[in-house]
């Protein structure tokens, strides 16, 4: 069917599945999402939103550009020295859009929050770096950001939250300026939007632009990489939600900001492995030289982590929706379209990221001071080893020592 471009959805997967089982007498049998998620994982399937451009890429135009321009661009850098960056937007607050019983305790969906950030990914061909992600939002200063020295990702803003040339022209300077320092010559590979213009006077990057058109079958950041790194966002983010259920909370009281959402976005991206960045690189074409030898290494079982996860706790959306639910959303204007500075502040927004444990600068260290103490004890009742505890310690008695 996928050979004719007819589009496959886990429904009709499961219902085909199911007629299979009837067919061999297993009238009992039950296509659940964990069979789902096993099935897909053994044969390397994986759902994707059908949104016209991969059925329209001329394959013979893209495998011309790949002999005739890719691979001998390719042939001058090292796999460690090829990189490529692609945004993608997300609704970071975004939760099931179902009603839910977590145990026994409903929850009521209501409509999708409008909280959406653009997101850059960037990573080598190798998988051995990977950039810090970039996070373009709507407010200047957000509330939850007050008081943070160190974001745990790059933050910019403007009215739509969206990549723009200028927002990218300081973004791959910075870039050019860190490969400049470490005596690199690298290659940056990007689709051809319009926040991505011709940079020039860069010391250290090369600029390739793919095919227009072409992004869903050349984009290695569209093999996997983004996907990847949005279901760790959407398990991690789905274990928090049942962590505070199960201590009895309400359902509609869970709140998240912006700065929790970039501390998951983070760990998110750290948990992309690199066989899964190589893979994904290779998918689009890019084939390392034949003196490489490849590593064999696992990829990561996020999918059938979260696909368990809605099966456990009886979350009513499938992993395909859950994977799908920002997957075309704009991350950079038409040509025709303006983006303004966001000047805007947080506080002048109704509801803000929700209630925030703002404190008192005078009170923070005693506060910190106090959750170190309670840590050491927990580490004693867990029985940690003494070399740890003494490090805590020292640590506990250098933030009493600041708040005195």
């Amino acid at each position: 069917m996928r050979g004719n471009n007819i589009p496959i959805s886990g429904p009709m997967m499961k219902t085909k599945a199911t007629s299979i089982a009837e067919t061999l007498g297993k009238n009992n049998w039950e296509c659940n999402e964990d069979w789902t998620a096993r099935f897909k994982k053994r044969h390397h399937i994986v759902f994707k939103t059908l949104c016209g451009e991969s059925s329209s890429v001329d394959d013979a135009s893209l495998n011309q550009w790949r002999d005739n321009v890719l691979e001998k661009t390719l042939s001058k850098y090292e796999p460690f020295d090829v990189y490529n960056a692609d945004e993608t937007g997300l609704f970071w607050r975004l939760l099931p859009n179902k009603t839910m019983d977590f145990k026994g305790q409903e929850g009521h969906g209501g409509e999708a929050p409008k909280d959406r950030i653009t997101v850059l990914t960037c990573a080598n061909m190798d998988g051995s770096h990977k950039l810090p992600l970039f996070v373009i939002g709507k407010f200047n200063t957000p509330r939850c950001f007050k008081g943070v020295r160190k974001l745990p990702v790059c933050y910019q803003s403007n009215s739509k939250a969206w990549m723009t040339a200028a927002i990218f022209t300081e973004w791959i300077q910075e870039f050019d300026r860190a490969m400049h320092c470490q005596k690199r010559k690298v290659l940056l590979t990007l689709d051809n939007c319009t926040a991505h213009p011709k940079v020039t006077n860069l010391k250290a990057v090369e600029l390739l632009l793919l095919p227009p058109n072409t992004t869903s079958k050349s984009q290695p950041c569209d093999m996997g990489i983004i996907n990847n790194v949005k279901c760790h966002y959407r398990g991690t983010l789905l274990k928090r939600l049942i962590d505070y259920i199960d201590e009895d909370n309400d359902f509609n009281n869970f709140k998240l900001t912006l700065l929790d959402a970039a501390i998951i976005l983070k760990q998110a991206w750290e948990k992309v492995v690199p066989a899964t960045i190589r893979n994904c690189f290779k998918k689009a074409g890019f084939q390392a030289s034949e003196s490489e030898t490849e590593t064999v290494e696992e990829e990561s079982d996020v999918e059938p982590f979260l696909s368990r996860l809605l099966v456990e706790y009886g979350i009513p959306d499938s992993l395909e929706s859950i994977e799908n639910l920002d997957k075309e959303v704009p991350t950079a204007p038409s040509p025709s379209e303006a983006v303004n500075p966001s000047t805007q502040t947080e506080e002048e927004r109704e509801d803000g990221n929700g209630p925030t444990a703002e404190t008192d600068e005078d009170n923070q260290g005693e506060n910190v001071a106090t959750a170190m103490k309670t840590l050491s004890q927990y580490f004693m009742q867990k029985g940690i080893t003494d070399d740890l505890l003494t490090k805590v310690q020292k640590t506990i008695d250098c933030h009493i020592d600041s708040a005195v």
